[in-house]
């Protein structure tokens, strides 16, 4: 009887090590997961820009063409904070002038 009573606090003592073990794990698995997300957002900032350089662009075209012709324009941008694929803005061609050779 006695190593009956034995087993079961040795029984209660693995348990409560497994549950130290198991929160412990979902803890890591947590913290894991929220550096895998962190990750990928600066991943994706990293490899998006805005088109604010492209819109820049479009607008000083236009007033430009508008000097040349004599006519008086207003060009508003909107959207301007929208994100693209640099890929899609180097074919473009919006880079940044200290990116030009």
């Amino acid at each position: 009887m006695e190593r009956l009573f034995e087993l079961e606090t040795e029984l209660r003592s693995a348990t409560n090590k497994l549950g130290s073990v198991l929160g412990a794990a979902r803890t890591m698995s947590r913290d894991l997961e929220d550096n895998v997300l962190n990750l990928q957002d600066l991943l994706l900032r990293l490899r998006y820009s805005t088109v604010e350089l492209l819109f820049w662009r479009l607008k000083r075209a236009a007033r430009d063409t508008a000097y040349h012709l004599g006519k008086d324009i207003t060009v508003e941008l909107y959207g301007t904070s929208v994100m693209l694929d640099r890929a899609i803005l180097d074919r473009l061609g919006c880079s940044p002038p200290t990116d030009r050779p």
